[in-house]
């Protein structure tokens, strides 16, 4: 399997604070099944911006120590950039924000309350300069929680999203579940990751939300979601998207599970 989105470098963030908690977040993966990990730290500020030229770098040290430890995961770079109106001019003036700064995918984090003004111009505009936004863990957003109509639109105008695998089991909550288990309904989750943190609070696991996958979309299409899809986006490849609800009446009963008293029409 492929962990899309990790905090696995240690001391960029809120992750991994040492090397040897990277290390033990790494043997964690290996014991799951893991083969690869996304190393993508927050990039939440101007400090931070400036930061991402040292995580390929970091990356490097990290895999000479998984590799010294014997342990067979590789660490790609990336970093999870919060949404912000000035992103596509960071990445037109080559800051290396893409996952393997390869130029065509990008971790996007929305905030965890409401959407900025900017989100869906945002969304366009990487569209526009060739970059496919991966929209991380969307279903922890009260914004598109209360805006469900508003993923859908992204996902239909070309992002991605990325759904957690500790949310699609409860972990996060009753009402993240629920999001999350309409969101592989629908389809608009194309990848499952961990965004682990850590060995333990926040471990790298995707199996058991692979196996609540499987029971709403089937075993082939779970599978994609940690396989597949997520070597499609290292290798720079389309990703398959699964069908999705056209149907007004459709997409009007979905918006009102998702947001109880709501139907979808003004009433």
């Amino acid at each position: 399997m492929i962990d899309l989105h990790t905090h696995i470098l240690p001391g960029f963030d809120d992750g991994a604070r040492t090397l040897a908690e990277a290390l033990a977040i790494a043997r964690v993966a290996e014991s799951e099944g893991i083969s690869c990990m996304v190393a993508s730290p927050h990039i939440l500020d101007e400090e931070a911006l400036q930061r991402t030229r040292e995580i390929a770098r970091a990356v490097d040290a990290l895999q000479r120590a998984l590799d010294e430890e014997g342990i067979a995961v590789k660490v790609v770079p990336a970093a999870e950039v919060q949404m912000r109106d000035d992103l596509v001019a960071y990445l037109r003036a080559g800051l290396p924000l893409t996952i393997n700064s390869d130029g065509r995918y990008l971790l996007l984090e929305p905030p965890f309350q409401q959407l900025p003004m900017c989100a869906e111009q945002l969304i366009f505009e990487l569209l526009a300069n060739g970059v496919t936004p991966i929209i991380t863990h969307p279903e922890r957003s009260l914004g598109f929680r209360n805006q469900p109509e508003l993923l859908h639109k992204m996902v239909d105008n070309g992002a991605l999203s990325q759904l957690t695998a500790s949310s699609l089991t409860g972990m996060m909550g009753p009402d993240v579940r629920r999001f999350s288990r309409l969101m592989l309904e629908h389809g608009l989750a194309q990848i499952m990751s961990s965004d682990a943190h850590s060995p333990d609070r926040r471990p790298p696991l995707l199996r058991s939300g692979v196996a609540v996958a499987a029971e709403l979309i089937g075993e082939e299409a779970a599978q994609r979601l940690v396989g597949d899809n997520p070597a499609r986006v290292l290798a720079g490849r389309a990703v398959l998207r699964e069908p999705k609800p056209v149907e007004t009446a459709a997409r009007r009963s979905w918006w009102s599970r998702l947001v109880p008293g709501r139907s979808g029409e003004q009433e």
